[in-house]
């Protein structure tokens, strides 16, 4: 019987170690030291693992762990949710847990929690006893001389920045502004209460 295809082929000219199979079974593909089950070991910028679908916008990875099966899918031109975008999600949700488009947005079904470095700005600190709390005066000094809050820092125009660190910063700067507003509320009261002493000492002189 003829058969027209060729199912496997390595080429004389291929590197060594191209295709390796070590002793407890692992793949080595450009190393003869695989450390996984699958290992890929490249030196050239570019080389690496292509998924490729030329019939079919549609291409992705299944994880399965247990039960859970977790699916990292690039969906079609044609796909009525998210076309072209790069789509995460468990299998059998009905959920795209989360997606980055074409234009570079991600979106996420759940909340966002980051284990950077956070709140180096003091952030709830400003509430202790020692912390070194600037006064109006001195912050918005700052803050005017600067051009930007002091704990946020510079943003500048159409350029990327860290969330983690604006977000805290803005925390930061958050907190502040309630402490002073709670000053200037003890100045106001404290002054109303002068006024109505003043007011009814006049009145007691017009009488």
């Amino acid at each position: 019987m003829s058969n027209s295809t060729t199912p496997f082929t390595i080429e004389a000219s291929a590197p060594a170690d191209s295709f390796f199979v070590a002793a407890d079974g692992d793949i080595g593909l450009g190393t003869s030291s695989p450390e996984n089950s699958l290992h890929i070991s490249t030196t050239t910028f570019g080389n690496g693992l292509l998924l490729d679908n030329p019939n079919n916008g549609n291409i992705g990875i299944k994880l399965r762990g247990g039960t859970d099966i977790w699916v990292l899918q690039k969906n079609s031109s044609t796909a009525a949710i998210n076309p072209g975008a790069l789509i995460f999600s468990v299998a059998g949700t009905g959920v795209q847990e989360m997606f980055l488009d074409t234009d570079g947005d991600l979106t996420i079904d759940g909340t966002l929690t980051t284990g950077g470095t956070t709140c180096g700005s003091g952030c709830d600190l400003v509430f202790q006893p020692g912390y070194d709390l600037p006064s109006i005066e001195e912050h918005a000094a700052q803050m005017w001389e600067k051009s930007y809050l002091p704990a946020v820092g510079p943003t500048e125009e159409n350029a990327p920045f860290n969330v983690t660190e604006k977000t805290t910063g803005m925390l930061n700067e958050l907190e502040h502004a309630h402490i002073y507003i709670e000053q200037l509320h003890k100045r106001v009261a404290h002054l109303e209460e002068q006024l109505e002493k003043v007011l009814a000492h006049l009145a007691e002189d017009g009488e």
